[in-house]
């Protein structure tokens, strides 16, 4: 009953847009159809339109509900990445960061609920209450449940155990008050040899603010609704090179920086922290700017989401940032909101 609730709401928010409104026909068939729980004859009308319409991205959020809705929560997911990935702070990419916290909780609901089974049938009644007491959503944090870890393929293989306890080891030394938050919030860590074997189609999209002749095969992390972090990335100076990732630590302080700046409220968006950004900015040298911090004064939200994500990384151990030592004078008042308001 709530999942149809937070559907139906979802689909008045989406339908009062002026994007909505002009889509065409066959888009305002298909959310007659959505507005009538008809997911399933839904489908492949929104499918058929996106194929013409692949910029549509209010289309994109329907199909990925849709999906949802009828119980394909890999096919949601895919979708609700996509907008995230290309989209950037919209509406849209919100409301599918928030579709991909609620997948992400039915499967780890379902994954435990057939643990629970599996269980049942060797374990004795006692052992069988204990494994019910364990995956209580109240419990303390757990690491193990936190982070998981994708396949490669034959080429580059799977994450090395190396790397995994690396990963682990950084993400341990965080503030434990963060971290039980985010887990409980329905945040996790993905680790995978590649971004590619993670998000296959990110591997030619240009990530938001890098320069023209990088894309996602470039990108060492990132986050999505959950932060991701890769093992190997192609090198800046030869296309057809994997390195390994030497900087994951500050990388992955950085992207639980938007982690943190998304599920404690999108405090990047407040009106607080948005006049603490401009203020301190405007003070900012125009050669730093443009150079040295340039990554993280680019116009529109991106730069005071960058920002805020470094400032955290730095704050707990080091972003990934050479010039964090700048971004940190520089920023002195928004950093100490930040901390503040995430209590680090």
């Amino acid at each position: 009953m709530k999942t149809k609730t937070a559907l139906i709401a979802f689909a008045a928010l989406l339908f009062m847009t002026q994007e909505a409104f002009s889509a065409g026909d066959a888009f305002q068939s298909a959310v007659q159809l959505y507005s009538k729980q008809d997911y399933r004859s839904c489908v492949p009308l929104l499918e058929n339109y996106i194929r013409a319409n692949p910029t549509n991205k209010v289309a994109y959020c329907y199909l990925a509900n849709c999906y949802f809705a009828l119980g394909n929560y890999d096919q949601a997911k895919k979708l609700a990445e996509y907008v995230v990935v290309n989209f950037t702070m919209t509406q849209e990419s919100a409301s599918c960061g928030e579709l991909i916290a609620r997948i992400q909780a039915k499967m780890e609901k379902s994954q435990k609920s057939a643990r629970k089974v599996s269980e049942s049938q060797a374990a004795t009644g006692m052992q069988r209450a204990s494994s019910s007491h364990g995956g209580s959503i109240g419990g303390a944090f757990n690491i193990d449940s936190f982070i998981y870890t994708v396949r490669g393929n034959v080429d580059t293989g799977d994450v090395t155990p190396e790397f995994l306890q690396k990963v682990k080891a950084v993400v341990s030394s965080m503030p434990p008050n963060v971290l039980a938050r985010l887990q409980h919030s329905g945040c996790k860590v993905c680790v995978t040899p590649r971004m590619a074997d993670k998000l296959p189609g990110f591997s030619h999209q240009r990530p938001r603010g890098w320069d023209e002749d990088k894309s996602g095969k470039h990108v060492d992390g990132l986050f999505n609704g959950e932060v991701i972090i890769c093992e190997h990335s192609i090198s800046y100076k030869d296309d057809f090179e994997y390195v390994k990732n030497e900087r994951y630590a500050g990388v992955l302080r950085h992207e639980m920086g938007h982690a943190v700046d998304w599920y404690y409220g999108r405090l990047s968006t407040t009106e607080e922290l948005k006049h603490s950004y401009l203020l301190e900015l405007a003070r900012v040298d125009v050669d730093a700017r443009e150079r040295e911090i340039a990554y993280y004064a680019q116009k529109s939200d991106a730069g005071r989401s960058e920002c805020f994500a470094e400032l955290f990384g730095a704050m707990i151990g080091g972003g990934c940032s050479k010039y964090d030592s700048m971004l940190m004078a520089s920023f002195p008042n928004t950093a100490k909101l930040i901390k503040e308001k995430v209590g680090i």
